[in-house]
Order: C-alpha cells, then sequence, then structure tokens
C-alpha cells in the first residue's frame, strides 16, 4: 500500500481502520511495516487506530512501529503521537539510540526518570 493507494481510496470512504481478510493488518499497520511516511501521516490525521491489534498474536503499529525501528518516520508525521510514553518505551527497552533522541523531544517527561536524556531515559528502562 502506498500513499497513491490511500488517497484513492479515503475519498469514497473506505474505514481507515478495516481489517483485511487474509490478516495482514490494518492499512494503518501496512504503511508503518513500510515506513511509508506520507501514507502513515495521511492515515493518522483521518484517525487511524494506533492501538488496532489484529491476529492471533495481537499485533498491533505500535508493536509494527518498534519491530520496524520506524519510530523517526511516526513521529514526522504526527506531531504529538498520541501515546509517545510507549514509543520512547520501546526505543528505549531496544536501546535504539537514534529513536530515543527523536522521542525525547516531543514526549513531555516523564517523573519516574530522573534524568531525561537518551542515557537517563535508557538506563531508566535497564533498570
Amino acid at each position: 500500500m502506498d500513499i497513491e493507494l490511500v488517497k484513492l481510496f479515503l475519498p469514497i470512504g473506505v474505514d481507515v481502520n478495516l481489517r483485511s481478510d487474509v490478516d495482514v493488518g490494518t492499512p494503518f499497520i501496512c504503511v508503518v511495516d513500510r515506513s511509508q511516511e506520507d501514507a502513515i501521516k495521511v492515515l493518522l490525521k483521518h484517525h487511524a487506530n494506533f492501538d488496532a491489534q489484529i491476529g492471533d498474536d495481537n499485533m498491533c503499529p505500535l508493536l509494527v512501529v518498534a519491530a520496524t525501528n520506524s519510530f523517526r518516520c511516526v513521529v514526522k508525521a504526527e506531531d504529538t503521537v498520541s501515546d509517545n510514553y510507549m514509543l520512547i518505551h520501546l526505543a528505549a527497552t531496544s536501546e535504539n539510540r537514534e529513536s530515543a533522541e527523536v522521542l525525547l523531544a516531543v514526549t513531555p517527561h516523564i517523573q519516574s526518570v530522573r534524568e531525561w536524556t537518551v542515557d537517563g531515559v535508557i538506563a531508566f528502562m535497564k533498570s
């Protein structure tokens, strides 16, 4: 799925949270999996469900973001993703410094994390 396809189905009213019959997920999961920033931006603006779970493994866009290291792509597409806390948690837990740095700039300070830096967040997640 790419931006042209997304732009084609939105005007005719296709549900952006529609699940595929072949269990590949929602349109949002497909574009996140492929790190397609333009399509991510459009789907988020059309209320794509960031927390939708699919399949027996409960895969959701948030987990796809973590698995594909699409943190930067999602943050660029949406100035404030609704679940920045979970995103920075995932980035720090996987010691993904680049993603943690991007997310740190758009995530409000978590009070339980003493040092609000990339190293501080990663150290907190390791403790």
